[in-house]
């Protein structure tokens, strides 16, 4: 889930395993 964040979220949000 942390490609996710890569282009639907900010860069900060897809360093972190925020919702992995």
């Amino acid at each position: 889930m942390q490609k996710l964040g890569d282009f639907k979220f900010p860069p900060f949000f897809s360093y972190p395993p925020y919702f992995t």
